[in-house]
């Protein structure tokens, strides 16, 4: 895991329970995430983020990535890496982090699927964009800021594996 001190953020809000924020790489290859507009009736309603959800009950953090992707937008993702941990802006989860791709990669974008309850709107963009976001959460601005230059790195290894013909 990457950045300063995330294994202490995480040490110092472990009482809270944890929930996922999952940063879906494009399959475009593109260095594009997926965000989405919380619907205004959603806990961070109206805000962008990347796709987040409590771990339920006896659920491992990467099941949880996988199926609030699944219900929220509509599409199957491998989560491959835990990058950052932060407390929600309400104090009350501690947000994990992760990069996910998704698992039938054609390289075009897929459909969304909305579920309009959590979701009122999506886009893809860039790492340096999401801060034109209007309103994201101070944590989601500073985690795209901080790990861009990560999720350049991943896309251009996924490039030279796919042009090395290693991508499956």
């Amino acid at each position: 895991m990457r950045g300063g001190g995330a294994n202490d953020t995480a040490r110092a809000w472990a009482h809270l329970p944890p929930a996922v924020c999952v940063v879906v790489l494009a399959p475009d290859r593109s260095g594009r995430v997926l965000m989405v507009q919380r619907a205004e009736s959603a806990v961070g309603g109206m805000h962008w983020t990347p796709v987040t959800g409590r771990v339920e009950p006896g659920e491992s953090l990467e099941q949880a990535a996988r199926r609030e992707v699944r219900e929220e937008v509509g599409l199957e993702v491998e989560p491959f890496e835990l990058v950052w941990h932060c407390p929600t802006s309400l104090r009350s989860h501690l947000l994990h982090w992760y990069l996910a791709r998704l698992t039938d990669e054609e390289g075009t974008l897929p459909q969304v699927v909305r579920a309009e309850e959590e979701v009122r709107d999506h886009r893809w963009v860039r790492p340096e964009e999401v801060a034109s976001l209007e309103p994201t959460f101070e944590d989601t601005r500073h985690f795209f800021a901080e790990f861009a230059e990560r999720i350049n790195e991943v896309v251009q290894h996924t490039r030279s594996e796919k042009r090395d013909g290693r991508d499956g």
